[in-house]
């Protein structure tokens, strides 16, 4: 979903959210971000299936967030203002310290689709 407002002689974007349908160890279950003139909020919903993952890191700089994780339940990541995707830095990490996934496309492709974003094994 896109949320947009004319503004004369265009249409301005505001807003966007989905939710992704993947059966990944780590998925990303939806995403919303929106801005208007003077307030934002991104809302990041992560659920991980690996027993493996002791938590997740997203985020950069003051914005950082970390989270740990509890094996099959939802955790929401949230901000007050509108965050893209590649200012996310999202790293999901063994006990250890280990990172184990990384959030980001596919680079093999001249084309990006939104539900193509996913959690991938860090090599």
């Amino acid at each position: 979903t896109i949320v947009v407002e004319y503004k004369f002689p265009f249409w301005r974007h505001k807003g966007s959210s989905w939710a992704n349908k993947t059966q990944d160890k780590v998925k990303l279950v939806g995403w919303c971000s929106y801005t208007d003139n003077r307030n934002g909020i991104t809302v990041i919903p992560v659920q991980s299936f690996d027993d493996q993952v002791a938590y997740i890191e997203m985020g950069s700089d003051s914005d950082l967030q970390r989270k740990e994780v509890i094996a099959n339940e939802v955790l929401l990541f949230t901000w007050e203002k509108s965050l893209r995707w590649n200012d996310l830095n999202a790293v999901a990490y063994s006990s250890d310290n280990k990172a184990l996934y990384k959030l980001g496309y596919e680079i093999n492709k001249s084309t990006i689709h939104t539900d193509e974003l996913r959690w991938s094994p860090v090599d």
